[in-house]
């Protein structure tokens, strides 16, 4: 029997990330499930709820109701649509709300014992697990650093990783995966490089989290196999370079370049395959140029 793998998505934003895994089908039958997903923004948590609803309802049984919500241009008649799809559905409803939490990683207001709490219950002790998401990236973003010459040492947005390295620490999924943007690579405080200090952190949180007895990770690369890998099975690459992924590679069609970094517990020992390239490289017309024009608002 296929098991779905339970999934916490860290620093969720809309839930982009979360909705690849989520849709994620072998066998017509899901591989992976969204158990707790977690974002600061409520305009972000919005859309987290309303897919995790739609994800409680099998593909050809999504509500008449939904369509019409989203069809909806006027605010106030979408907002009433919405709220009665909600009543309607209210299991959905309540078990979607459970699974989507409005809270700060690293602020006063939640510590970290809060989302200890939330995690535990989400995976109601399952060991297999994957935790998903990436660390708030305007402070390594390219063209944030320019507007303000260079990344500050006192930006806390530079140190929110620990926040996810915690949970890793304390929690041990089985495999995690960490995105951010293409400017982490030559991110610098002090002259030390962020990137370098993450993949030394995320190998050994421990390390970072002297209190807590966490096992080792080794980090993979998706788009790169490892130039070597040590008597420790700990791999290697040949530059930071090599966690690139250039989206028009692998026929997408955007120039969205971003770092991805795979992390599997080293009691077991996988080493993950690579993201398959294409010569021929598609153009956005060819994708969506059939589609009605529209027009802002």
């Amino acid at each position: 029997m296929q098991k779905i793998i339970p999934i916490i998505d860290l620093f969720a934003g809309p839930g982009g990330l979360g909705e690849g895994f989520s849709t994620s089908i072998k066998d017509a039958k899901y591989n992976f499930e969204i158990k707790l997903s977690i974002e600061k923004d409520p305009v972000s948590c919005e859309t987290l709820l309303m897919r995790s609803f739609l994800r409680k309802f099998k593909f050809n049984k999504i509500p008449k109701e939904y369509y019409k919500f989203i069809k909806e241009q006027d605010k106030s008649k979408k907002d009433e649509i919405k709220n009665q799809l909600f009543r309607d559905y209210n299991k959905q409803y309540i078990d979607a709300r459970n699974e989507v939490v409005n809270a700060e990683l690293g602020s006063e207001k939640f510590p970290p014992s809060f989302f200890d709490m939330k995690i535990k219950k989400a995976l109601n002790e399952e060991k297999n697990w994957l935790l998903i998401g990436g660390p708030p990236c305007q402070a390594y973003s390219l063209v944030g650093r320019s507007r303000v010459g260079g990344i500050r040492g006192n930006d806390h947005r530079v140190y929110l990783y620990k926040e996810y390295l915690r949970i890793i620490a304390m929690h041990q999924p089985t495999i995690f995966v960490m995105e951010n943007v293409k400017g982490l690579l030559s991110s610098k405080v002090k002259d030390q490089n962020v990137f370098e200090l993450m993949l030394n952190d995320l190998t050994n949180p421990s390390k970072v989290f002297k209190d807590i007895s966490s096992k080792r990770y080794n980090i993979y690369s998706l788009s790169n196999f490892p130039k070597k890998i040590n008597k420790d099975g700990i791999p290697s690459y040949k530059s930071l370079n090599d966690y690139l992924i250039k989206a028009e590679n692998y026929r997408i069609p955007q120039k969205r370049h971003r770092v991805i970094l795979i992390g599997i517990r080293n009691d077991h020992k996988v080493l993950p395959e690579i993201l398959q390239k294409h010569k021929e490289k598609i153009n956005l017309k060819s994708i969506i140029g059939d589609l009605p024009k529209i027009r802002s608002g």
